[in-house]
C-alpha cells in the first residue's frame, strides 16, 4: 500500500476526503491516475535502528570505546597513537600526564620502570 500527500485541493478516497497536505493511503498509483501536479509519493523513513542494534553495528565495524576490552587501570589505551608498537606486542595507555607502556599478554604491569611524560620517550621505548 502506498502513501501519497495531496498537494492542491482535495481528493475523495472511499469515503473519506482529503485535504492539500494531509496523506492518503491506496494500493491506486494516485500519481499516474491524476498527476504529479496533484500527488507526491511519500516513502516510508528508513527504520531507526535501537541503541542495541546501533551498539551492535558499531562494534563489528571497529569503532574504538564500543565493546572492545574493558578499561585499564593505566588509562586510556592510545596504542594506535605509536606506530610499530602493535606490532612489537606493546600496548601504550595515558592517564593524566603520564605514559604506561605494556606487553599486551601483560596489560596492568608496565615494562617502562620510570614513569614517561612524553610522546618521544614512549617512541624511544618502542624502538628499542
Amino acid at each position: 500500500m502506498a502513501r501519497y500527500r495531496v498537494k492542491v485541493g482535495q481528493h475523495r478516497e472511499g469515503e473519506c476526503t482529503y485535504k492539500a497536505g494531509e496523506i492518503v493511503r491506496t494500493d491506486r498509483d494516485l500519481i499516474r491516475s491524476f498527476g504529479a501536479d496533484k500527488f507526491e509519493l511519500v516513502l516510508d523513513p528508513a527504520p531507526v535502528p535501537t541503541v542495541a542494534e546501533a551498539v551492535a553495528e558499531a562494534a563489528e565495524a571497529g569503532a574504538e570505546g564500543i565493546a572492545g576490552p574493558p578499561a585499564s587501570t593505566l588509562g586510556a589505551d592510545v596504542t594506535g597513537e605509536f606506530e610499530g608498537a602493535e606490532a612489537k606486542g606493546y600496548r601504550v595507555f595515558h592517564k593524566g600526564r603520564k605514559y604506561t607502556v605494556v606487553d599486551a599478554k601483560d596489560p596492568e604491569t608496565p615494562i617502562n620502570d620510570e614513569p614517561i611524560t612524553t610522546k618521544a620517550e614512549v617512541k624511544e621505548l618502542i624502538a628499542k
